[in-house]
C-alpha cells in the first residue's frame, strides 16, 4: 500500500503559489507611455549643479529631462515632489536635467519649486538615451537603463512605476 500524500500540505503549497501570482497581478498597471527596456549599461550622467558633482551609479535614479520654459516639465516635477515620500522610501533618486539653461543659476531657478538635484546638458544626454527631452524620464537601476517614458504621468502612475520597477 502506498503512503497517502497530505492534502493539506499540497493545498497550502498551491495556495501560496496562487498568492505569489496574484501579488504580481495586484500591483497597479504601468503607465501606457512607459517603455520597458532590456537592462543595458546607462550612458554616463552629466555632472550636477551647483558644484557640478557626479551622480552615483548605485541604486535607482529617475533622470528627468526638460527645458526652462516647459510647463509640462514643471508639472511633472511637482507630481514627483508630491510623491517624494514614496520615492524616498523606495530609494529612488530624481535628477532633473535642463536642456536650454545657460548655466547652473538658470537651471536651478527653473526647478526652484522642487528640491531635486539639477544638471545641464539635457539635450545631449537625452540624445544618448534616444528620447525627446521635454519632458521625458529614463529609469536607471544600479547603472543599468531599464525603461523610459516620454511625457509625464499622474501620482497613480508614479506609484505603479515604483511598485513594478523596485
Amino acid at each position: 500500500m502506498r503512503p497517502r500524500r497530505s492534502g493539506t500540505a499540497l493545498s497550502l503549497a498551491c495556495a501560496l503559489a496562487l498568492l505569489g501570482a496574484c501579488a504580481d497581478d495586484a500591483a497597479p498597471a504601468l503607465p501606457s507611455n512607459y517603455e520597458p527596456l532590456a537592462p543595458s549599461p546607462a550612458a554616463p550622467l552629466e555632472p550636477l549643479c551647483p558644484a557640478l558633482r557626479d551622480v552615483p551609479d548605485a541604486g535607482a535614479t529617475w533622470v528627468v529631462f526638460g527645458d526652462v520654459g516647459c510647463f509640462y516639465c514643471r508639472e511633472w516635477l511637482k507630481t514627483l515632489d508630491q510623491e517624494r515620500a514614496l520615492l524616498d522610501a523606495a530609494g529612488v533618486r530624481v535628477v532633473y536635467y535642463v536642456g536650454d539653461a545657460e548655466g547652473c543659476p538658470q537651471a536651478e531657478q527653473t526647478a526652484r519649486h522642487v528640491d531635486f538635484a539639477v544638471g545641464l546638458g539635457a539635450r545631449r544626454l537625452s540624445a544618448a538615451y534616444g528620447i525627446s527631452p521635454t519632458p521625458a524620464t529614463v529609469f536607471l537601476k544600479d547603472g543599468q537603463l531599464i525603461g523610459r517614458m516620454v511625457a509625464a504621468t499622474n501620482p497613480q502612475g508614479v506609484r505603479a512605476l515604483v511598485a513594478r520597477l523596485y
